[in-house]
């Protein structure tokens, strides 16, 4: 992409922006259950910006999409879908209404910077076998850890990757 808006304008764009891509399912192997969190943490000097994604739940959770700062202190809600069997949700979203109770903030475009975390959860305590299933595309300018450290019951929570993935060109 660079080269062709060389060719076609005759100037080097200076950006060093990749392509993310991540799907992974979680799955909740304790048998009292417990609420899957998926933390996406870009890391110092890194950032994230939502392209598109998408989030299901096996069981009858609903779905929660945070960015919290390192401290765990929400900044804002971006997704919210209500409890109900394969509940899921896509990204963006447009949002509603974001001071409102039960409403979210705008999701198109959202940046995660530095230490603050993206987030996926399960709204309530899953049951044993339930899974949280997560495929994304973000922008960024180096891979993000990924982290399940906040789920209830957080070592009985299995994590298979099906791909994490930079592309090095856009």
């Amino acid at each position: 992409m660079k080269k062709l808006i060389k060719r076609l304008f005759g100037y080097d764009i200076q950006d060093d922006r990749k392509v993310w891509m991540y799907r992974a399912v979680a799955t909740q192997a304790n048998a009292a259950g417990g609420a899957i969190a998926l933390d996406i943490t870009p890391g110092a000097g890194n950032f994230i910006e939502l392209i598109v994604g998408h989030v299901k739940n096996s069981g009858t959770n609903g779905i929660n999409g945070y960015v919290y700062d390192s401290a765990n202190n929400t900044v804002t809600n971006f997704a919210y879908a209500n409890s109900g069997a394969g509940t899921s949700q896509n990204y963006p979203s447009i949002g509603s209404s974001a001071g409102a109770s039960g409403n979210f903030s705008n999701s198109v475009g959202l940046r995660v910077y530095g230490t603050d975390k993206f987030s996926i959860l399960q709204a309530g305590a899953g049951a044993q076998n339930d899974t949280l299933t997560i495929a994304i595309r973000c922008y960024c300018k180096s891979a993000p850890t990924i982290s399940k450290a906040r789920s209830t019951n957080a070592a009985d929570v299995t994590l298979v990757e099906t791909y994490n993935t930079v592309l090095e060109e856009l």
